[in-house]
């Protein structure tokens, strides 16, 4: 059985501003023990989860970059504005040929729907998200079901 290694790519200052730890948000969660009942072994690579006090910026940073690295894949948590910290993650992902999954709800601040012309209404998404992210999701089932299907696949699109 085959290990996979997953970087999780969020918003520290709104899961921070919560209180919270984004790995354990129900959905991640749920995801995360969905995929091990179907015997697919996933490590979690969580920036948040850092043991490296916030004064050592330069450690952290040189960490956060060598998880991307030795990762299968990345899922960002698009479903609030983020900063420039997912911005990166996700550039350098795609730069490295790093597969790309986002949970990102539909009418969030990166995908909703638009008028374009007079009674016309048509899905709109952050030119970035659309460039950059392989797999979109409006939530973490859907994110899941597809993972497990990517890791049975051997970790292919």
């Amino acid at each position: 059985m085959s290990t996979y290694e997953v970087y999780i790519s969020r918003s520290m200052t709104a899961s921070q501003a919560n209180g919270e730890r984004w790995i354990n948000i129900s959905g991640l969660q749920t995801m995360l023990d969905n995929l091990s009942e179907s015997s697919i072994k996933v490590n979690v690579f969580d920036p948040g989860e850092i043991d490296i006090p916030e004064m050592y910026y330069e450690k952290r940073y040189n960490l956060c970059i060598n998880m991307i690295l030795k990762s299968n894949l990345l899922i960002a948590d698009l479903s609030s504005r983020s900063g420039i910290g997912v911005g990166a993650e996700l550039m350098l992902a795609k730069q490295k040929a790093i597969p790309i999954f986002a949970v990102c709800p539909e009418h969030s601040y990166y995908r909703t729907m638009r008028t374009t012309k007079p009674n016309t209404n048509s899905e709109w998404q952050h030119p970035f998200v659309f460039g950059l992210v392989d797999k979109l999701f409006s939530d973490y089932r859907d994110c899941t079901e597809f993972s497990k299907a990517f890791f049975l696949n051997g970790g292919v699109l």
